[in-house]
């Protein structure tokens, strides 16, 4: 029997495992194994431990890949650490116990059941937490399949499942393995074999991503020529009214030289980069103009849209911007961040942060769409790219390829910003589109259908990227679909369980 103090060791093991899984200190390697101490820790647990260590585990894998938030959050705030951290720990209890749970309840029940292929069972279990964490909790942060985002053959499956696909043999695995560890005797030598089951099937994914990932890459490549400009200057100025209008010279000069360079039919810049109301100040649009129509290029670029109204409402928008300077259409963004864009009413007396009177988004109701000269383009803004069913309705809309416009500055580290990016990555596959990421201070990126990087910008520099897209409008079977392998999953689950029950 494990001591209540071995089996936290075991969930802080799991922890740093986990941590290790991620970009950029990591490897995908250690994801097969990761979740091997938590899943022998949670074996013969009453509800009331399995709950507590569930909860425990949840804060401390978060915190493992998201050490940097309690500061970066309190410095957002004007708070102190303190702040940070209390509001770290509120956020991911909401976002991300509640998932990891409900799955610990389900892994120690007595009649979860085993057998050869109980580590399938274990895996469709865990896809079933991730998407309840991910898009009823709202917190995609921490899949599993990411890990593997590196890995361009084993992810081509994904254009069937989604990321699912990808955590659900990485999980099954992990399931395997820990069974090796608790079984002895004869069941520990079937357990050895359902190790070589998840390889066999994990091996057999390989080979089909390797057969589609030559597929798609012999396909035509990218025809319109685009630059991305990452200023890696202070977009937390849209919260300061003394910084109004600040940083539009840095982006000019980028964008002119580059053009000068190397000409460009489409220019992007990250979500903010505009600190002004575009639509309100013609003197700044005729500014923008000059540069653009001495280049002949469209610009897409992130910035604030104020709706009329007392109060007025602020919109997070992205813009269609013609070479004349006149805004063309816009986007406005649908899907806030919690704490960050839109927040309970009480937290307001602490936030040391206001525009133009207002001090959180709205969220948009604009067409979804921005009809560049490189095709209809699907715009999601910072976090709406982690979300797949977000990024699957903005394809079902027509969008012919991906924007993610992002601010990752604020946050001071680089490794979120190279997580989201292998998120991204794999909206690419998914969809089999060229993706767009202009970030204000990296990674930048242009990604291709097969969630290869094609060009990827320095962290904290400022850098523009060149490279060329294609429009690809038309859904693939995840887009088709999906998340009909999640409703698979929870289904295999349910009639397992109660198998297991009525044994």
């Amino acid at each position: 029997m494990q001591t209540l103090g071995a089996r936290f060791l075991l969930i802080l093991a799991t922890a740093g495992l986990y941590g290790l899984s991620f970009p950029p200190y990591g490897s995908a390697v250690v994801a097969w194994f990761a979740l091997v101490p938590l899943l022998v820790a949670l074996r013969g647990l009453a509800v009331g431990a399995a709950l507590i260590l569930a909860w425990m585990s949840g804060l401390t894998m978060a915190y493992a890949i998201t050490d940097f938030l309690p500061g970066s959050v309190a410095t957002y705030y004007g708070q102190g650490w303190a702040f940070g951290m209390l509001l770290f720990v509120a956020s991911v209890t909401v976002m991300c116990c509640l998932s990891h749970m409900l799955f610990a309840v389900w892994y120690r029940w007595p009649a979860r059941p085993e057998g050869l292929l109980s580590p399938l069972v274990v895996g469709a279990a865990w896809v079933v937490a991730e998407f309840i964490r991910g898009d009823l909790e709202g917190n995609p942060w921490g899949t599993m399949g990411y890990t593997q985002a590196r890995v361009l053959p084993l992810v081509q499956v994904a254009e069937w499942t989604g990321v699912y696909g990808v955590s659900f043999v990485v999980v099954a695995m992990n399931a395997a393995l820990a069974d090796v560890v608790v079984r002895r005797g004869a069941r520990r030598a079937l357990a050895k074999v359902a190790v070589a089951v998840v390889a066999c099937i994990a091996i057999a994914l390989f080979a089909f991503g390797r057969v589609r990932l030559g597929a798609v890459e012999a396909e035509p490549g990218g025809d319109v020529p685009i630059a991305v400009v990452q200023g890696n200057v202070d977009l937390g100025a849209r919260w300061r009214e003394e910084l109004y209008g600040e940083n539009l010279a840095d982006y000019l000069r980028q964008t002119r030289d580059t053009a000068l360079q190397d000409p460009v039919r489409l220019v992007f810049w990250p979500e903010n980069a505009v600190t002004f109301f575009l639509a309100d100040e013609e003197l700044y649009r005729y500014s923008i103009g000059r540069v653009l129509e001495a280049t002949g290029a469209q610009l897409v670029t992130g910035g604030p849209y104020k709706q009329p109204g007392a109060p007025p409402r602020i919109h997070n928008s992205a813009f269609l911007v013609a070479p004349s300077g006149d805004v063309l259409a816009r986007y406005d963004k649908r899907v806030l961040m919690p704490f960050a864009e839109y927040y309970p009413g009480w937290l307001e007396i602490f936030l040391n942060r206001r525009f133009d009177g207002v001090s959180e988004f709205t969220p948009g109701d604009s067409p979804l769409l921005l009809p560049t000269v490189a095709g209809p383009a699907a715009i999601v803004t910072c976090n709406e790219a982690l979300f797949p069913r977000t990024v699957n309705e903005r394809v079902a809309d027509g969008g012919g390829y991906l924007v993610n416009l992002a601010n990752d500055g604020w946050l001071g580290v680089h490794k979120y910003s190279d997580r989201v990016l292998d998120m991204v990555a794999l909206r690419s596959v998914e969809h089999r589109q060229y993706t767009v990421r202009a970030s204000s201070s990296g990674g930048s990126a242009i990604i291709a259908p097969s969630g290869r990087v094609l060009a990827k910008s320095a962290p904290f520099a400022a850098e523009v990227l060149r490279g060329s897209i294609r429009s690809r409008p038309g859904a693939t079977p995840y887009g088709r679909l999906g998340d009909l392998f999640v409703a698979l999953c929870a289904l295999v689950v349910v009639l397992a369980s109660l198998r297991g029950a009525r044994r």
